[in-house]
């Protein structure tokens, strides 16, 4: 598989859905059993032969821009600065002359998953589609009308048909996608719908990965215990974490880095965010 093609994380968004917690962290670093999202994100993908990573900024970009600095991989990335949230579709044309040098993966930076995008890119290099979606069956979030030939022919709201598939927010796009986006703020999904009316072929690559969504608190929750449970532990203690002699933990217990932990207290099916006490 050739290296020339690049890589894009959708790191830009203020995570609303995830408040109180992004008022605090970014949702790209919120962390899971002490890594942060895209530390998992980027691990997954360091694999793959790429040539260069883009990721965009905008809501607490001084946080991410120091993480993206000590990180392993500083050297093959580029940030893209956005003075106002141009959204998933914005956010590609706006790295249009970076995107436009091959294919490239776009990848959301709110999602855990094992898919093998190995397996994604060379199903998408020996098709002729013009996108590529990584899908599966997740019935909250179906809503993608995939043909029997496995192409996307619209979207629809949510529901258990089992002509619907969910999108995984991993995909790969050829660069002749970007003139169906606009200069300016707007939803990459408008312009899937703006090339399949096109005569566009948008294809669908069917997975049944372990994936977790981590956009509200609830489903990060989740995630972080499925994170455990892959584990194979119960609790997880931050190293940085030295005195929990005292602390009675109970059921399922996530303490994250600098967390200030009292005598004689007593913790149950939580998880600690750094820097709580």
């Amino acid at each position: 598989m050739s290296n020339q093609f690049n890589i894009f994380i959708l790191a830009a968004g203020p995570g609303k859905r995830l408040q109180p917690i992004t008022d605090h962290i970014p949702k790209p670093l919120v962390p899971v059993l002490g890594k942060p999202v895209l530390q998992y994100i980027l691990e997954n993908i360091s694999s793959l032969p790429f040539n260069k990573i883009g990721i965009n900024l905008n809501y607490k970009k001084e946080a991410l821009e120091k993480w993206v600095s000590e990180c392993s991989l500083n050297a093959r990335i580029i940030l893209f600065h956005e003075e106002t949230g141009l959204e998933t579709g914005g956010a590609l044309k706006n790295a249009e002359r970076f995107l436009n040098e091959g294919p490239f993966l776009v990848h959301n930076s709110d999602i855990l998953s094992n898919i093998n995008l190995t397996a994604l890119l060379e199903h998408h290099l020996s098709s002729k589609n013009i996108v590529t979606l990584a899908v599966h069956d997740y019935p909250e979030f179906n809503n993608l009308i995939i043909d029997e030939k496995g192409f996307l022919k619209g979207i629809d709201p949510p529901s258990q048909d089992r002509q619907k598939s969910a999108f995984t927010g991993i995909a790969v796009y050829e660069p002749e996608f970007l003139k169906f986006l606009p200069v300016g703020a707007s939803g990459v999904v408008d312009a899937w719908l703006r090339a399949v009316s096109a005569g566009c072929r948008i294809g669908a690559f069917e997975t049944r990965p372990c994936w977790s969504d981590i956009g509200t608190p609830s489903a990060y929750a989740s995630a972080v215990f499925d994170a455990l449970r892959t584990e194979g532990e119960v609790i997880f203690i931050h190293p940085s974490i030295k005195k929990c002699d005292a602390v009675d933990l109970q059921g399922r217990v996530v303490i994250e880095e600098e967390c200030r932990l009292g005598k004689n207290i007593s913790l149950k099916n939580c998880i600690l965010l750094p820097g709580s006490n």
